[in-house]
């Protein structure tokens, strides 16, 4: 293959490349999904809020002792951080609305990792998230909800 054949070939090959990454883009009706190994340019269309809320779960007691954050206790049951975070926002988004049935599911899910006794609130939380990861610092928090582990 000489040196225009494969000059060719690659501009064949980026082109078609990139009209596919355009398709799926137009194709995924801007949900910003992609196919791949077919990726849109479309990189930072849903860049999140500077500001977001959303749930924690603190310990505020463990058996009469210190609190302690509950994603520590978590750690040793091997969950991942993406887990913790959806078990937060399922009860917290539970306990305030009132679903007594989402509470109870989600309250089995946490205190089957918690020793008896443990005393934990749901807080909702506004906070940005590059403080947030670095020091864990919010803006606002407000408790939304109390319980202790049977």
């Amino acid at each position: 293959m000489n040196y225009a054949t494969g000059k060719g070939y690659a501009i064949l090959f980026l082109t078609l490349y990139a009209s596919i990454g355009f398709a799926t883009h137009a194709l995924s009706n801007n949900s910003g999904e992609d196919a791949y190994p077919f990726f849109s340019w479309f990189l930072f269309v849903n860049v999140p809020p500077r500001i977001q809320t959303g749930f924690d779960v603190h310990t505020v007691e463990v058996n009469s002792s210190q609190s302690l954050r509950q994603s520590a206790l978590f750690r040793d049951e091997g969950l991942m951080r993406r887990d913790i975070v959806a078990l937060e926002n399922r009860i917290g988004q539970a306990a305030k609305s009132g679903n007594a049935e989402e509470i109870r599911s989600a309250r089995r899910s946490i205190e089957s990792r918690l020793p008896a006794g443990t005393v934990y609130r749901v807080r909702e939380i506004t906070y940005d998230p590059l403080k947030y990861f670095i020091s864990k610092s919010v803006l606002i928090e407000s408790t939304v909800s109390e319980f202790t582990a049977p």
